[in-house]
Order: structure tokens, then sequence, then C-alpha cells
């Protein structure tokens, strides 16, 4: 699986990693997400570990960065 497929196919497992927290977390990090400048978003899922994926031990730049967009649409819910 390659380029865009597979991203299609790991994003979600970010988002899910994400919602695995609590409602009360969830709302901070959101906060939190919002204030970073969007270039320095995906740098902050990597550092909150929702980029690091099953059966690996290093967060990925791409799907953090795609997360980061899947999540800050949640803010606008």
């Amino acid at each position: 699986m390659g380029g865009q497929a597979a991203l299609a196919a790991l994003t979600p497992i970010c988002v899910a990693q994400f919602k695995s927290q609590s409602q009360d977390i969830q709302t901070t990090q959101l906060a939190t997400l919002q204030k970073e400048n969007s270039y320095n978003r995906g740098d902050y899922i990597e550092k909150q570990g929702w980029a690091t994926l099953p059966g690996s031990d290093k967060p990925n730049n791409d799907v953090a960065d795609a997360c980061a967009v899947e999540l800050m649409k949640l803010t606008q819910a």
C-alpha cells in the first residue's frame, strides 16, 4: 500500500487514538490544537503519540498532518 491509499487507511487510526481519550481530554486537546499554527499541528499530534501507529515506534509525519486536518474538522461541528 502506498501514497494516498496508505494515508487514507492510516489517518483514521490516528483519529481513533485521539478519540480513545475521555471527552474532557479531547476538548482540551482540540482547544490546544486550534491555538497551534496550522504548520505546527502535525508536530503537536506527533508529540501526543496519536500518529504513532500500532507496530511502529515513531510517528508518521504524513499521517500526523492528515490527522490534524481531520481533527480540526471536529472543532467546526
